[in-house]
């Protein structure tokens, strides 16, 4: 009779588990890497996010001001400052009370006083009546009519450095015309057509 080997106490070898620290820099390495080449297309997307935002919030805020006219039988203004992101929509006739001024009057501020602190907590956000970061007024153009003129006599003169452009209680607007611009070179402008007092975005080839 044949007798079977005896069996061995030695355990088997046991499979390998874990990772080494090697591995995971490597593998840590490798995904900082690819991080490094996406961020540009990032930064992009929100550079081109920010400035269409800009854009529907300057379309808004000249509907604002259409609306205030037709609701009040005021003269109303949509005014920025032309190389800043600061745009407000006031009465036209208390708007150039202050004279020649440097930057919107708010609350507690007066003419000539340097613009509130930035607060805001993202670059998206629109308050104290600012564009999101990094998008300014580069260019702006109101065509000059007769109301406009009359308007600006009756009031007293100009609105000093702010930009004006005029919306009257029939629902009508000075023809207009505003370039909004990031800091990648990334153009929009607005266009306003005075008959309506209605605005469109066109955006600008690069």
């Amino acid at each position: 009779m044949k007798c079977r080997p005896a069996l061995t106490n030695r355990p088997a070898r046991a499979a390998r588990s874990g990772v080494t620290l090697l591995e995971i820099i490597l593998v840590m390495a490798i995904v900082a890497f690819f991080a490094t080449l996406a961020l540009p297309g990032f930064d992009r997307i929100f550079a081109a996010q920010r400035i269409d935002k800009s854009a529907e919030i300057v379309r808004a805020e000249m509907g604002r001001a259409r609306v205030q006219a037709i609701r009040t039988g005021k003269v109303f203004a949509f005014v920025y400052n032309e190389g800043r992101s600061e745009l407000a929509v006031r009465q036209f006739d208390q708007l150039v009370q202050a004279g020649s001024i440097e930057h919107f009057q708010r609350p507690g501020g007066g003419p000539g006083q340097s613009p509130a602190a930035d607060v805001r907590d993202g670059n998206m956000d629109y308050s104290n009546e600012r564009l999101p970061r990094g998008v300014r007024f580069v260019a702006g153009q109101a065509i000059a009519d007769i109301r406009s003129q009359f308007e600006s006599d009756a009031a007293g003169g100009g609105a000093g450095k702010l930009k004006p452009i005029l919306f009257y209680p029939d629902g009508s607007s000075q023809d207009a015309q505003i370039v909004l611009a990031n800091e990648r070179g990334d153009a929009v402008r607005v266009v306003l057509r005075g008959l309506t007092g209605s605005a469109r975005v066109v955006r600008l080839a690069e």
